[in-house]
């Protein structure tokens, strides 16, 4: 009962009511953060639709199936011109593809840092 009386139940009431608006605004700064993360993300995904879009756009399927059809033609036909021919060929596809595709990615990361 002695601790009670000497507790100062304004300085009490005062620091409550700090502590809640330390609450309030730290609770409203995790919200923008949350907002602008859910921004990025969004923002992300968009570029790498555009970026898988763009990326059939660009004929890249079909020199990945030009690639494999090569490799396939030396599996069945063995014979070094026809080994060289399409080695060349699959290297070159790869190649060109890989190319593409370092590209496409670059626009990605330019455009998600922009």
């Amino acid at each position: 009962l002695e601790n009670l009386e000497s507790l100062d139940l304004n300085n009490t009431t005062q620091k409550v009511d700090e502590t809640l608006q330390s609450v309030k605004s730290t609770s409203e700064a995790i919200q923008g953060a949350v907002e602008d993360i859910k921004k990025s993300a969004s923002d992300t995904a968009s570029h790498f639709a555009d970026y898988m879009k763009s990326l059939k756009d660009t004929g890249a399927p079909q020199i990945f199936i030009n690639a494999v059809g090569q490799l396939c033609q030396v599996l069945n036909n063995p014979t070094p011109s026809v080994m060289a021919i399409g080695l060349a060929s699959f290297l070159l596809s790869l190649g060109v593809l890989g190319v593409e595709l370092y590209q496409g990615f670059c626009s990605i990361i330019e455009r998600i840092f922009h």
